[in-house]
This record gives C-alpha cells, structure tokens and sequence, in this order.
C-alpha cells in the first residue's frame, strides 16, 4: 500500500508575480491620472490624510460583532432544563473569514477586552471606507475636469 501524500502547500508568495503586475498597473494608472484641482479636492485630500494619520493600523484589531445569548446545555439536571430559566448566559464573537462564518464563544472575562478590540476594528473600517469613499470622489472629480479644461478669461 502506497503512503497517500498531502497536497503540496503553495508558497507564501505564490501570487507575488500577479501582485506586481497589478500594484505596476495601479501605481501607472494612479501617475497617470492628473489630480484633480479647487477647493473641493484639496477638502477630499486633507480629509483622506488626516483619517490615514489618525487610523495606523493595530495589529490586535477584531473584526465582526459581540453579542450575548442564553443557551441550554441539555443536562436534565440543569437549572437552564426548567421552562422558565432562560439558560445559560453566554458571549460570542461572530466573525467572516475567507467567506465562511464563524462563532467564537468568548470566556466573561474576556468580554469587555474583546468588546473594545471589536469597537476599534469597526471605528478602523469605517475610516478605512471614508478613504476609499474620498479616493473615489478625487477620481470623479479628476475626470470630470480632464474631460472639461476650464476656458481661460482674456
């Protein structure tokens, strides 16, 4: 009987070849593009730079939510067994990864700690999205006056 051999694990850097040719890509297209002028581009740039100041990236960040339920253990014994106990309290992190859902159920010590990490993940995305969103509008506005020049007054 042959030994069955697991697959073989791709390298860290397997798409590092890919990665390149994309980030050469964004960073042509990005010096390629003028940036766009007036006061409202220079509101867009100063908001995007103070939120990427403000927002360095911890690495003890979580993603998700915390939240708080009553289970039943099943044990007949139990107190959560009787019809009126709401069971057995208990705090879980529910998280995405790779596109699967996953629930992590957290010890109550650990909550207030998870909570906060859960909070400034959240306060981190949503900073993260006002970047993009100003990214965006800077890329918007950059069109609009490529498309237009403004007419010089004699």
């Amino acid at each position: 009987m042959r030994p069955v051999r697991p697959p073989p694990r791709q390298a860290l850097f397997s798409h590092s070849k890919q990665r390149l040719v994309f980030l050469f890509f964004l960073w042509y297209t990005y010096h390629k593009m003028t940036e766009p002028q007036g006061p409202q581009a220079a509101r867009l740039r100063q908001h995007k730079f103070e939120l990427l100041h403000r927002f360095p990236i911890p690495p003890d960040l979580l993603p998700g939510s915390l939240s708080f339920s009553h289970l039943r253990c099943g044990k007949p014994t139990c107190h959560c067994a009787k019809a009126k106990d709401p069971g057995h309290e208990v705090w879980s992190l529910t998280f995405m990864v790779a596109g699967h859902k996953h629930v992590q159920h957290i010890p109550k010590p650990w909550v207030e700690q998870v909570r906060k990490r859960v909070e400034a993940g959240r306060a981190f995305q949503d900073a993260v999205r006002e970047v993009l969103a100003a990214n965006a509008q800077l890329l918007v506005l950059a069109r609009r006056q490529q498309k237009s020049p403004k007419k010089r007054r004699s």
